[in-house]
């Protein structure tokens, strides 16, 4: 399936040159196959038309992020992208909200990159204000950088948004954790349980009763099986 595809993408990108939809495409089936020479030719041709096509800028920071180790590009690409939004995307927080998810992801914690994924986080949360998914990240993103204070606050405002959402409460139970809060962090798994008796437990859940139980120096059989 993917020979014909890219068989049949490719035939519009040369029909249509300037089409950058088709590019963005194309490009998207080449990071499929790992061909990432060519993931970079197809995006280049849709910033030759379009300088702040910000899918076309996704891709290339993705690439750069993955592939490369090239410091002043990605920085110039994080630019151009924020110039891209602004221009274009400026009242779209669900766009901010996952590239910044993506790039926070996998960055491997470079500092200058989970800083501008910061940027776009905060970006999707003054445009929605209170919305949970956004303000949890951002909370995530706190305890990238090992902020567990300021993170365990923004779970606490993300909570207050949506109280059926579970993930600003198992984001403050690990904030706890880290902090060396292990009764605090203990109580709050203890009343996930009884809230959610009828309901199956996530990995999350399992993983954040193991940490309790390993720095609280349980039976390492416990904490194993947990």
């Amino acid at each position: 399936k993917y020979n014909v595809a890219i068989e049949i993408i490719t035939e519009v990108t040369i029909a249509y040159k300037d089409f950058t939809p088709a590019n963005i495409i194309k490009a998207k089936l080449h990071i499929i196959s790992a061909e990432w020479d060519m993931v970079l030719e197809t995006v280049n041709k849709v910033l030759y038309y379009e300088q702040y096509n910000v899918e076309a800028l996704r891709i290339y920071i993705f690439y750069l992020l993955s592939r490369e180790q090239d410091h002043d590009a990605l920085i110039e690409k994080f630019g151009e992208l924020s110039m891209g939004l602004d221009e274009s995307e400026s009242k779209n927080a669900e766009l901010y909200f996952n590239f910044s998810k993506l790039f926070a992801r996998i960055c491997s914690r470079k500092s200058d990159v989970l800083q501008k994924a910061r940027e776009l986080i905060e970006r999707a949360c003054d445009i929605s204000p209170e919305n949970c998914l956004y303000t949890a990240e951002l909370a995530y993103q706190k305890c990238l950088i090992e902020d567990y204070n300021d993170g365990f606050m923004t779970y606490q405002k993300a909570a207050t948004y949506d109280e059926s959402n579970m993930e600003p409460l198992y984001g403050m139970i690990y904030c706890r954790i880290q902090q060396g809060k292990y009764e605090d962090a203990q109580q709050q798994i203890e009343l996930v349980n009884e809230i959610s008796e009828d309901q199956p437990k996530t990995a999350l859940h399992y993983f954040l009763e193991g940490m309790i139980s390993y720095r609280k120096q349980q039976p390492r059989e416990k904490t194993v099986k947990l």
